[in-house]
């Protein structure tokens, strides 16, 4: 009997583990990837894309947050100190489930709109285009517009700025 028990104790602590192993992951990989959407010149190539990931960190983030209290019961803290960090955690996931909430409300609001597409590339669906933001609300004046260099590499398009001078013509044509 006594082993029997051992047995299903060391099954729930190893999935408990995992499961915090997993909370772990999912928030580094999370956070590493807010990052790159912010900082590097990439974007999403539709809005559906960008609804899905805003989703995923929604929901995501504030879960994977919970799955690192799993280890909670087997730390050798006092039960003052078990009880400080599930609270601090819990706390933490539903603030960043109400941040993220906003977040998603706001990332539906703007977007870029193309104006038009000046040139494609030959032999690729690379695209040069002028676009401007768009919020939806009319003010005294327009948005400014961008000159884009777009590469889309699967849901992800890279976007750079482009003098349109220094192409090579005879790589891009006018569609």
């Amino acid at each position: 009997y006594k082993l029997n028990t051992l047995k299903v104790h060391f099954k729930m602590e190893s999935s408990a583990l995992k499961l915090h192993k997993i909370g772990i992951f999912g928030i580094i990989f999370c956070v590493i990837f807010l990052f790159a959407m912010a900082l590097l010149p990439i974007e999403f190539t539709d809005d559906g894309y960008k609804q899905i990931f805003a989703l995923i960190i929604w929901f995501g983030l504030p879960l994977f947050m919970i799955f690192t209290t799993f280890d909670i019961p087997y730390l050798k803290e006092s039960k003052f100190g078990k009880k400080a960090r599930l609270v601090l955690t819990l706390a933490l996931a539903a603030l960043t489930f109400c941040i993220f909430f906003f977040y998603m409300l706001a990332s539906t609001m703007c977007g870029y709109v193309i104006d038009e597409i000046l040139f494609k590339k030959k032999n690729s669906n690379q695209q040069v285009i002028i676009r401007h933001q768009d919020c939806g609300a009319t003010d005294s004046g327009g948005a400014p517009k961008e000159l884009i260099h777009i590469t889309p590499i699967g849901f992800l398009q890279i976007f750079q700025k482009v003098d349109t001078n220094t192409l090579n013509r005879s790589e891009w044509i006018k569609p």
